[in-house]
């Protein structure tokens, strides 16, 4: 008898089974429902919109999953398309910036008399204390030792030191050692002294040979003094900021913020040429 009923039941799932997809069949070809089945679709009506609502909770999971994995791959195109505009960005910035400075060294070309060759930085000096640029021009660019250095607006940057083949080294104003002969631009003072790569303290360095009753006031502006071969007149060095009696109050002694001090400094130009006498 224990056969038999399973038998039965059985033949039970199977007609369940039979209905259900002949009733999924009708709905999803939208045709009527086969008579015989009308009774049996009636009665299994609940459990048919059961599936139904489960089948469609399992479409609604998968379309989440779906989207999801959709989004995270669209996140992840737009992140490296903005990376690569950013990138795309800072390039034509840096070009923009770059062709502004070249702009301010033809323009100081343009509006002095000198001959000037211009000249990319590519290095520094190998320590802190020799403060020193590496630029892109040498001999056979028609450098040699002595000749100025300025930045495009006619800031004061140095002086070639060493020239090589296709490179120079260039010994900034803030280099130990370094010399040159200032003035104090303002007319009603023409005050005359020396400004050295001395260190005074932080930022500035040391001007003196003022005479004790120079008219020498703080933010005076210090330019080159012309008397020299190798430095021309009027090249802004930078301003006064400290001021005191020096060797026995004979003379005056002042504190120099150089124009070039704490600036990066990508392109110069050097000067060439000679002007008036040794200094």
């Amino acid at each position: 008898m224990r056969r038999y009923k399973l038998q039965y039941w059985h033949l039970g799932i199977i007609a369940i089974a039979l209905v259900l997809l002949v009733s999924w069949g009708a709905n999803y070809l939208e045709i009527p429902m086969p008579r015989p089945f009308n009774f049996l679709h009636t009665v299994t009506a609940p459990f048919h919109r059961s599936v139904n609502w489960v089948g469609d909770r399992i479409g609604n999971v998968r379309a989440f999953f779906t989207q999801y994995r959709d989004f995270h791959e669209d996140r992840a195109y737009f992140e490296g398309r903005i990376a690569e505009l950013e990138r795309e960005l800072s390039h034509a910035q840096e070009a923009l910036q770059e062709n502004q400075r070249l702009r301010e060294l033809l323009k100081f070309e343009q509006r002095e008399n000198f001959e000037t060759l211009g000249a990319s930085v590519i290095g520094f000096g190998s320590d802190n204390w020799s403060q020193t640029l590496i630029i892109d021009r040498g001999r056979r660019d028609g450098l040699s030792p002595r000749q100025p250095v300025i930045t495009g607006n006619g800031f004061l940057v140095g002086q070639v030191q060493e020239v090589f083949s296709s490179t120079a080294r260039v010994s900034m104003i803030t280099s130990p050692g370094f010399a040159v002969g200032g003035i104090v631009k303002r007319e009603e003072s023409r005050a005359l002294g020396m400004v050295r790569g001395t260190p005074l303290e932080e930022g500035l360095f040391v001007m003196d040979n003022f005479s004790w009753d120079a008219d020498v006031r703080i933010e005076d502006e210090i330019i080159t003094s012309g008397m020299s071969q190798y430095f021309p007149k009027g090249l802004a060095i930078g301003t006064i900021h400290t001021l005191k009696e020096g060797d026995y109050g004979l003379t005056q002694k002042a504190g120099i913020k150089p124009f070039i001090y704490g600036e990066t400094i990508e392109e110069v130009l050097i000067i060439l040429g000679e002007w008036g006498e040794t200094e």
